[in-house]
């Protein structure tokens, strides 16, 4: 969790020399739960939209449905490209 603090510290000061420095030697595993969570996090206007929409379907198969077709997609596009 600090490494996750740490980065996004650091990345709100990117034009510095040292901020680049630091977030060059932050592991890549840390690094792609982090890009998890801020895809997840820009994921929740569209939930939230498409949530409200829905008519006769359960939230918890909304979610399924949405994390398959929408949260995984996007994912897949942005880590192939």
């Amino acid at each position: 969790m600090k490494a996750l603090w740490t980065m996004f510290l650091k990345s709100l000061q990117l034009p510095k020399k040292e901020a680049a420095f630091a977030l060059n030697r932050i592991r890549m595993d840390v690094v792609v739960f982090y890009l998890f969570i801020l895809i997840a996090v820009s994921s929740i206007p569209s939930y939230v939209k498409q949530l409200l929409e829905a008519d006769d379907v359960s939230i918890f198969i909304f979610t399924i449905f949405f994390f398959i077709f929408h949260y995984l997609i996007v994912l897949i596009i942005i880590f192939a490209l």
